[in-house]
């Protein structure tokens, strides 16, 4: 039984490490707000410095850490904390920030600032494939040629041009290939394009449709996209769009399975894995696993938002 969550504040206490990712999307706006703020010692950073600076911030004895970035950043700060009892304050400074909004972290700075600096630690569930956290979700597939031709033009489109013109490129390159999963001890093979798997339960119904589903169980959520015809997965995209995954199976081309521990396999010994929308290189087998209430992160005193959260311990 997990003890009662206990706020990180406190008076006379030293500023909260605050590390900041430069290259995110917002770094300049939370740079600014953390410098202005002397609750919090400003730490700006590249992002191939953010897991180590983290890790080193990470004390015996230090409560909390703030790292200001995307989800990507999260991940890799998680990496450094995961296990431990310095715990996460979330500094949305990404493009889309999910994280941040499925735990009800406020997107505004002043406001954000004052949950990391006088929260409540809860514990929450981390996803884990050959030996990389992720916080949010991990694809397999079509998605994955989909994120590098969108990193590719957004410098020229912005992120709205680019993810249109990346889903029609990618339409083009459509195919299947052989999937082997293995959920709990049952081998399950698919020809499927894309393998999705997310932290939580995801939500099938517009409009949050691949969101965290609020109140939603805990496990790896594990969707299979079966349609491997370009037609197919053009009519499957549409109704995913405009009504939402209704149900799931061979009728509706989606598979679905909730596991705590599942094993993807690829055509080729080493494949590209996308990882709360960062590109990472591995080797098959995947092996994925849920690693319940892993991490400790700060959210407001009152926020029961924490989706598959238990309470700090």
């Amino acid at each position: 039984m997990a003890s009662p969550s206990r706020a990180v504040g406190g008076g006379g206490r030293a500023p909260i490490p605050a590390v900041v990712n430069m290259g995110a999307r917002h770094a300049e706006a939370w740079l600014k707000a953390l410098r202005a703020d002397t609750r919090f010692r400003a730490v700006p950073l590249s992002r191939t410095a953010i897991e180590p600076a983290v890790r080193e911030a990470a004390l015996p004895g230090t409560p909390v850490v703030a790292v200001a970035g995307g989800d990507g950043t999260l991940g890799q700060a998680a990496a450094a904390l995961v296990g431990s009892d310095t715990a996460l304050a979330v500094l949305p400074a990404g493009t889309r920030n999910h994280f941040a909004r499925d735990h009800e972290i406020p997107l505004d700075p002043p406001q954000a600032l004052d949950v990391a600096a006088s929260g409540v630690a809860r514990t929450v569930d981390v996803g884990r494939v050959e030996g990389r956290i992720f916080l949010n979700t991990s694809s397999v597939g079509s998605y994955v040629n989909y994120v590098r031709l969108r990193w590719r033009m957004e410098r020229w489109l912005g992120y709205g041009g680019a993810s249109v013109v990346a889903a029609m490129r990618n339409l083009r390159r459509f195919r299947g290939y052989a999937v082997r999963l293995e959920v709990d001890g049952m081998q399950v093979r698919y020809e499927a394009p894309v393998v999705f798997i997310g932290v939580g339960e995801r939500e099938l119904a517009r409009p949050s449709i691949g969101g965290r589903k609020r109140g939603g169980r805990r496990g790896l959520h594990v969707l299979v996209l079966s349609e491997t015809s370009r037609l197919a997965a053009v009519r499957l995209a549409a109704r995913a769009f405009t009504t939402g995954l209704t149900s799931l199976g061979e009728e509706s081309g989606v598979h679905g399975f909730l596991v705590d521990a599942c094993e993807v396999d690829l055509p080729r010994p080493q494949g590209t894995v996308a990882l709360d929308g960062e590109l990472e290189g591995m080797r098959a087998p995947l092996r994925y696993q849920l690693e319940r209430d892993a991490l400790r992160v700060i959210g407001a005193g009152d926020s029961g938002g924490l989706v598959g959260a238990g309470v700090g311990r």
